[in-house]
């Protein structure tokens, strides 16, 4: 079966100096990177941040070359009993154009006691029309891939280790993930999407400086794909 991959990098950044040895295993590194996993989802459980968002496809005869730049806020809440992110982008301008009644739109969500989680959801829904693409919505979100290294989800994918390099001047160790479990962790229209990629984790705390993200399609669903 032919395979359609859609690839995402996100940065993170990190101000920790890095003093790394090769003797390290690719296990302690892991646990590493799960410890830090954990404790960024209690230090960053509920954080609004500004985001300035560039997207661009280029294809075939089936996906026609776009661009589009967006400023949104940035709400990050992790969802324990799910062991997922909620990341809500609400989008303020899109292409140079403000976007109607986003304003103060996810201040209100968040004010919205009982019903502020089906709130937030509906929001996520609302912001997605702004991605490029129908099949791959709402995966595009820096805290993906930090999911991945959780404790809970790292026995869903296959690691290994592919070398030394440098992000933003400190040592890291490259480390290559392929999903290995059903139903995968990204869904389209309820089928399978399956993950791999590469995740950049610093040695000496196991704190992810970059990730990428390549999404597998089949590509008889490509056939179906249709850009806003």
């Amino acid at each position: 079966m032919r395979t359609f991959t859609l690839g995402l990098t996100l940065t993170l950044v990190s101000l920790v100096p890095i003093r790394g040895a090769d003797s390290l295993t690719l296990a302690r590194l892991l646990a590493l990177a799960g410890e830090q996993a954990r404790r960024f989802e209690q230090d960053f459980a509920r954080v609004v941040s500004d985001e300035d968002y560039v997207q661009s496809a280029n294809g075939s005869r089936y996906i026609a070359p776009l661009h589009r730049r967006t400023r949104a806020e940035m709400f990050f809440m992790w969802l324990p009993e799910e062991a997922i992110w909620l990341t809500i982008r609400n989008v303020l301008v899109a292409d140079g154009r403000v976007v109607p009644g986003s304003s103060g739109r996810l201040n209100g969500a968040l004010r919205d006691g009982a019903e502020r989680l089906p709130r937030l959801r509906r929001l996520v829904d609302e912001s997605a029309r702004f991605n490029l693409g129908r099949t791959f919505r709402n995966f595009n979100y820096p805290t993906q891939v930090l999911s991945y290294l959780d404790p809970v989800l790292q026995p869903h994918f296959a690691f290994t280790r592919a070398g030394r390099e440098r992000v933003n001047g400190i040592d890291a160790w490259r480390v290559n993930y392929e999903e290995r479990t059903t139903p995968t962790v990204i869904q389209g229209d309820g089928a399978d999407r399956i993950s791999r990629g590469t995740v950049w984790i610093a040695e000496h705390d196991g704190t992810v400086l970059r990730t990428q993200l390549d999404l597998i399609i089949p590509v008889r669903e490509i056939d179906r794909l249709r850009l806003d």
